[in-house]
């Protein structure tokens, strides 16, 4: 049986990360959570992935500086963004394969990493 796809999920509002987390591990993903960009680039170092999913305002450390560490890593990874600020122009950059605008529903991001992975 094919190991299920690995996601690293990146956020700094603890609710949302939780439920993400909790959501892709309940459908068989491999699912690890973080909670700042700091910690992601830790984790991403140690540990391969399928996907990031990553939310783009983070303290610090931010979800694109996140998604270009993961591709330099991982060139054919998925790099997931979202944000709620209205900034689509972020959509464009080389690292974002998938951008969502939040609120977003969990069967929609479920059905981006149905196709994508």
């Amino acid at each position: 049986m094919p190991q299920s796809p690995s996601i690293l999920i990146v956020d700094d509002e603890p609710m949302l990360l939780d439920l993400i987390h909790t959501f892709l591990k309940g459908k068989g993903y491999q699912a690890v959570a973080c909670s700042s960009g700091k910690e992601a680039l830790e984790t991403l170092e140690q540990e391969k992935f399928n996907a990031v999913i990553s939310d783009l305002n983070m303290p610090e450390i931010d979800g694109l500086a996140v998604l270009a560490q993961f591709k330099k890593l991982t060139p054919d990874g998925v790099g997931i963004l979202y944000t709620g600020t209205g900034k689509t122009g972020v959509a464009d950059h080389p690292s974002v394969d998938v951008f969502l605008s939040k609120p977003f529903e969990l069967n929609q991001l479920l059905g981006l990493l149905q196709q994508v992975l």
